[in-house]
């Protein structure tokens, strides 16, 4: 597989999901890499990229194991979390002609305050685990995702390690919007289908697939009544 990868010193229009704007300050990684050859099918690349960057901060900073959790998690389908719920950075793959573009952002040095959710960065990451360490830059950090995107996996093995380090793993009650009503859904994770859609079991019986929906934290249960088709 041929890699080529473009990383820029600062980010101010970049695009996130349902059309966000992701701003990446100095300091931070905001990298697109152009995937070509790749034999996975579309909609397991993003997992896959988000799989190896994750793996990729875990290998240079096992300290980062002391998190709960086991470290960086992966919230379905894009985010790298932290136990706690709060986004250290993001992924957005797109198909052009030649292969596909997976822009990746991730925050090294700082956070960007995001309306109605809780960020964090490497930085903050190593004060917590009480790890005392020099700047860690952008190119580091690309060089040693570069390096994990050279062995591409099977869909299976996307598919077990995704869940191992999912911050929804099976089992967990999630709330989702419904795109066409704006209720709000209760269900439980099941796994990942056939094209890496979230599987979901819902109140009542039945189960549903999830594709774009927007999960919500699980604060409080969605009222008897809520649709639940």
């Amino acid at each position: 597989m041929h890699l080529d990868a473009v990383c820029a010193l600062l980010q101010t229009v970049g695009r996130g999901r349902h059309g966000r704007e992701w701003i990446a300050l100095p300091g931070n990684l905001s990298a697109s890499i152009h995937l070509k050859d790749t034999h996975l099918p579309l909609t397991w690349i993003p997992l896959w990229v988000g799989l190896c960057t994750a793996r990729a901060l875990m290998s240079g900073f096992p300290e980062l194991s002391s998190l709960g959790g086991g470290g960086i998690l992966l919230k379905w389908p894009n985010d790298l979390m932290i136990d706690t719920g709060a986004k250290l950075g993001g992924i957005l793959c797109e198909k052009v002609d030649s292969g596909v573009i997976a822009g990746i952002g991730l925050n090294l040095e700082s956070s960007p305050e995001l309306q109605g959710r809780k960020s964090t960065s490497l930085k903050a990451l190593f004060e917590r685990c009480g790890v005392e360490r020099k700047s860690v830059t952008a190119r580091i950090v690309l060089e040693s995702v570069l390096s994990e995107l050279k062995r591409e996996p099977s869909v299976d093995e996307v598919r077990t390690e995704f869940l191992r380090r999912s911050f929804y793993p099976p089992g967990r009650e999630i709330v989702w919007k419904n795109a066409r009503t704006g209720s709000r859904i209760l269900g439980r994770v099941l796994g990942l289908g056939s094209h890496g859609e979230l599987r979901v079991e819902i109140p009542g019986g039945g189960s549903q697939s999830l594709f774009s929906e927007e999960i919500e934290e699980l604060r409080e249960k969605p009222e008897a009544g809520s649709d639940q088709k």
